[in-house]
């Protein structure tokens, strides 16, 4: 397994990661004042799911997408 940490800025992107079981590693500002997310998990998996989300043939939970996206507000407010 090769692991690897994916940021992103993108806040549907990272919700779709973390209702795929891939875990939230941290939240920080960038170099811009926007948040940026990290998740770990295996590069190749990683990988794999992104190529999914971006072409559109993805399927994921549709509840727990939801419950992913406010956890990420949540912390983009500051109510984590």
């Amino acid at each position: 397994m090769d692991d690897e940490t994916y940021r992103t800025r993108s806040l549907y992107a990272a919700a779709f990661l973390l209702a795929s079981d891939f875990p939230l590693v941290g939240a920080s500002p960038d170099g811009a004042g926007r948040t940026e997310f990290a998740i770990g998990g295996d590069s190749r998996k990683l990988e794999g799911r992104l190529a999914e989300y971006r072409s559109g043939r993805a399927l994921i939970n549709a509840q727990r997408f939801g419950s992913e996206l406010r956890r990420l507000k949540a912390i983009l407010h500051g109510s984590d």
